[in-house]
Formats: C-alpha cells, sequence, structure tokens
C-alpha cells in the first residue's frame, strides 16, 4: 500500500469483496441475475463466466422474450437448466454466486454495477498472492474509506504510510476496547504480515525493503504514530516496555484506567484459580488418606 498509488484502488476492491462474503442472499437469485446478464448486459459478466457460458451447447436460449413474460422476468427454462449444470460443474455455481455476492455490495453503496467483474479481477490477483481467507483485514468505516478513495491520487507516500500504519494498528485491537502490543507488531501489520517471519519473506522484495527501512526509523516511526494521534483517531501509550493502543478511548487517562482494571481482574483471577488450585489438591489429599485409613 505505501508505495503503489494503485493500492487504494485494491484496497476498495478486497474491501467490498471481504463484505461480500459476509452479506446474507438468496441464492435462487443469483442464477437469475446471470440470465438476465446473459440477456441485457453480458459485458458485466466476469470473463470466467462468459466462457463458462460458452460451453452450455444446451442452454435454453429464449429469442423471442429474452426470459420476459409480460413485464416480468421470468427465466424458468433457464434457470432449470443453469441448476442441473451446476451439479455437474459446482464450480461454475460458486464463480455464479461470488460474482452475485459482488453485486449485491455494488447495490447497497450504490455503484454501477458494470464494474463487478473488474473488482473480481482485483481478487483473482491478490488471490494468487495470498491466503485471504488468513489475512488480518481491518474493518474500515464506510465514510473513511470513501473518503480514503477519493484522496487517493493527491495522497503522498507520507500520508499512504500513515495510513498503513493506522490500519495495521486497527488489525491488532480487532474488536477490543484496547489492546497491548510491540512497535515490532505495528511495523509488522504496517506492511501486511501478520508477524515477524511473514514480514521477513515480504522484505524480500527489494522496492517494499527500502520502504520498510524508511518508515522504521525510530524518527519516522515516532512521527507517524504522533500524526495519527494528533487527528484523535487513536490513544497511545507506552507502559513497561509494552505499547497499548485504543481507538475507543480519546485520552490516555482513561487508556490506563483501563489497564490498570485489566491487570486488578487479571491478577484477581490469577489469585483465584491458585486458592480452587490449591483446595482441589487438598481435596484430593484427604480422599486419599481417607482410603487408605478405610484399607487399613
Amino acid at each position: 500500500m505505501i508505495y503503489e498509488k494503485e493500492a487504494i484502488n485494491d484496497m476498495y476492491d478486497i474491501g467490498i469483496f471481504c463484505t461480500s462474503r459476509k452479506i446474507d442472499i438468496i441464492e435462487s437469485n443469483a442464477l437469475k441475475d446471470f440470465v438476465y446478464c446473459i440477456y441485457r448486459s453480458i459485458e458485466e459478466l466476469p470473463d470466467k463466466l462468459v466462457q463458462e457460458y460458452d460451453k452450455m451447447d444446451e442452454f435454453p436460449y429464449d429469442e423471442d422474450y429474452n426470459g420476459f413474460e409480460n413485464e416480468n422476468f421470468a427465466p424458468e427454462l433457464e434457470i432449470e437448466y443453469l441448476n442441473d449444470y451446476s451439479k455437474e460443474n459446482p464450480s461454475f455455481y460458486d464463480q455464479v454466486l461470488e460474482w452475485y455476492r459482488v453485486r449485491q455490495v455494488f447495490y447497497m453503496l450504490n455503484l454501477k454495477t458494470n464494474t463487478v467483474k473488474y473488482t473480481l479481477n482485483t481478487v483473482e490477483k491478490y488471490k494468487m498472492r495470498y491466503d485471504l481467507g488468513k489475512c488480518s483485514f481491518v474493518l474500515l468505516n464506510g465514510e473513511v474509506m470513501s473518503n480514503l478513495y477519493k484522496l487517493k491520487d493527491t495522497m503522498t507516500a507520507d500520508d499512504r504510510a500513515m495510513w498503513a500504519m493506522y490500519m495495521g494498528i486497527l488489525s491488532i485491537i480487532g474488536d477490543k476496547d484496547f489492546a497491548q502490543t510491540t512497535s515490532e507488531m505495528i511495523k509488522c501489520r504496517m506492511f501486511g504480515a501478520i508477524n515477524q517471519k511473514e514480514l521477513e519473506l515480504l522484505l524480500k522484495d527489494e522496492t517494499l525493503k527500502r520502504v520498510y527501512d524508511k518508515y522504521t526509523t525510530k524518527r519516522q516511526y515516532n512521527k507517524l504514530l504522533n500524526i495519527i494521534q494528533d487527528r484523535n483517531m487513536m490513544t497511545e501509550i507506552g507502559l513497561n516496555r509494552r505499547t497499548y493502543v485504543s481507538t475507543k478511548m480519546k485520552n490516555v487517562d482513561e487508556l490506563v484506567d483501563a489497564i490498570s482494571a485489566k491487570r486488578i481482574d487479571s491478577e484477581r483471577k490469577r489469585v483465584r484459580d491458585e486458592e480452587k488450585a490449591n483446595a482441589r489438591k487438598k481435596y484430593y489429599s484427604l480422599f486419599q488418606d481417607n482410603k487408605k485409613l478405610k484399607i487399613g
């Protein structure tokens, strides 16, 4: 993201794709949309689906009404054929569902659906490089992502670095109120790595390595961290060689209170668990002693 201007476009596409995997859909409507595009806008279908359609020699193409019955689109024969085809070609059905899910997110965002196939092309590109199921994704507010997208052409490398750090920190916090971490982990997530081992693999890319060396010096790292805090996007404090970060708590006093409360709770739990363990040990010891007395 840091050194590629096009990365904001890719982020937008990947974000739409990840959102599409979480929404509920009516699967039967996916095939209906597919048929509609065949008749009215085949250019909106991804190349893979067009190629699959070209193989369907027995597809019951309705040359007279294009699937319409009066004003209603009701391609019953076409869907019946596709259901049978899907049973023999499950990968086709999976592709249709994936395309339909993304298409639904486009509708939700009031975007034109003629670019859905380009979003899926971007997704395919990243699937070849990463296991998207195991990547550390962050959930950005829709308004924030929209603003990022609008500013993408005027962003400097420093701006992109700041956003990369911010999103890396978000991936560490997850849905918690705050998180304990280290500067090394923040640097990992800033550059898209889930841990140090993965970061080492990514840094074999010489261009990325040069950018990493530039933005992870103590001066640059602290500069980016301060910008994020000055914009009131996050609160951070270092305690006992650990870094604590929060996006929900807007001042350090609130963050320190939360850290202290968690430590107190953790200590109480430790003492409680220790007392229970000792009590169990005592119980089993007495049980064994009573057993020996009965035998004797």
